[in-house]
């Protein structure tokens, strides 16, 4: 059982890839402007998680709840209806086809998608009831369909089985459900943790594994992030001068100094790294 430690400020670390981070079964409201939690106790709110100059919560974070399924899924529900699903496997169902589609849903859809370097577009933007597509807004476009799974581009398949896990761990941090409209693009801040996965998968290594530490500054709560290679004996320790108030931004960090490892080893190849897109621009 967790133990409260919020009054002294003594927060353990925890895993970004084995669960560490999350509460288990049950159901989050959505946090970001502090919501209650799904379960008996009593969460701080979600606000302070972000660095003062990180993005705002969404106007709509008051009415999405974020539920883990028993098996790990993720459920994102608007208004009480489910908006998207995304499974243990990392397959990804949008749920709000036909009479839901709205301007609205497919803000929430994507809040939850781009931190998985996805999003979904309709085919005549002025039009949200229109034809909607899931892309990586480069080479893959795929037609959305009611009750269809979806898997994503070829080259984001090595860690789909990370993406609900990682979406969790969003949600607690209060940080998933944020404003669009000032957030920066996702890819900016998953591109180097995208490039590390794919790395490994291409050269058949163990996953990456990362663990994040809870850190305050000044009052504003934060990550800092180490990771192991496990293939290569490898581990990268966290630095302090790292820590971010957002947790994408704090892994891309530590993933960013993981690949100036690899290469210094030259163990990253071409193909692995164009593979990733080039999407920190």
């Amino acid at each position: 059982e967790r133990r409260d430690n919020r009054r002294d400020n003594r927060w353990g670390s925890q895993s970004s890839d084995d669960g560490g981070g999350s509460r288990g079964q049950g159901a989050w409201r959505s946090a970001a402007r502090g919501g209650g939690g799904g379960g008996p106790h009593d969460w701080p709110q979600r606000r302070h998680f972000r660095s003062r100059n990180g993005p705002p919560a969404s106007p709509l974070a008051d009415v999405i709840e974020a539920r883990k399924g028993e098996d790990g899924a993720l459920s994102v529900l608007y208004r009480k209806h489910e908006a998207i699903n995304v499974t243990p496997a990392g397959l990804i169902l949008v749920s709000c086809l036909g009479e839901q589609q709205t301007a609205e849903s497919l803000q929430v859809v994507n809040m939850v998608l781009r931190p998985l370097a996805l999003q979904v577009i309709a085919s005549n933007h002025r039009d949200p009831a229109s034809q909607w597509y899931l892309t990586n807004g480069k080479d893959y476009k795929v037609k959305l369909m009611n009750g269809a799974a979806v898997s994503g581009p070829p080259q984001l398949s090595s860690h789909m089985a990370e993406r609900a896990e990682t979406l969790h761990q969003l949600v607690e941090a209060g940080a998933l459900f944020v404003d669009l409209t000032k957030n920066h693009s996702v890819s900016a801040v998953s591109n180097a943790v995208t490039k590390v996965f794919l790395v490994c998968a291409q050269k058949g290594w163990a996953r990456p594994k990362f663990v994040y530490e809870r850190e305050e500054r000044n009052g504003v709560r934060g990550f800092v992030f180490k990771v192991s290679l496990p293939q290569l004996g490898i581990d990268i320790p966290p630095d302090r001068q790292n820590w971010d108030g957002d947790l994408r931004v704090a892994k891309n960090k530590v993933a960013l100094k993981a690949l100036r490892t690899l290469e210094a080893l030259g163990q990253t190849g071409a193909g692995a790294l164009a593979g990733a897109g080039d999407g920190d621009n």
